[in-house]
């Protein structure tokens, strides 16, 4: 294995990945530690996005949210494949929960199952257990 910048079959030979840790890390430890939270931050934002299939729509839908007990919060963006919901209740990675909200021009509320992604300070993401049906994913691509 070699510490050059050259790709095999389109990934970064191992040396090369090595390298770029150790460079990252050196101008990590230079910047002050409000900048190394942001900087975290945007990370794992980027990464979340990064997994997500289908795109977000920004928007705030009350919604009534829970498994044993159920709350009041807001939805802050959605798409046919989950949602984030502003939150502080402490809500566990693989916790199941079911949504209850509507959407405009739906007759009657949306009732979904889905499971908690991933939580931070300020939510939760829920990722459904079944994409929305073809009728509410024109509805919320057209949020």
């Amino acid at each position: 294995m070699t510490d050059s910048c050259e790709e095999r079959d389109g990934n970064m030979v191992k040396g090369d990945v090595k390298k770029l840790l150790d460079t990252i890390s050196l101008a990590i430890d230079d910047v002050s530690v409000d900048d190394q939270h942001r900087l975290l931050k945007l990370l794992q934002e980027w990464e979340r996005g990064d997994r997500r299939q289908n795109g977000r729509r920004a928007c705030s839908i009350p919604v009534k949210v829970g498994a044993l007990r159920v709350y009041t919060e807001y939805i802050r963006n959605i798409g046919v494949g989950g949602v984030f919901i502003r939150t502080s209740v402490p809500f566990s990675p693989g916790e199941p929960l079911t949504l209850l909200f509507s959407l405009p021009d739906q007759v009657g509320p949306v009732k979904i199952a889905g499971h908690v992604a991933w939580n931070s300070s300020e939510g939760v993401g829920v990722e459904f257990s079944q994409p929305l049906n073809k009728g509410l994913q024109g509805i919320v691509e057209s949020l």
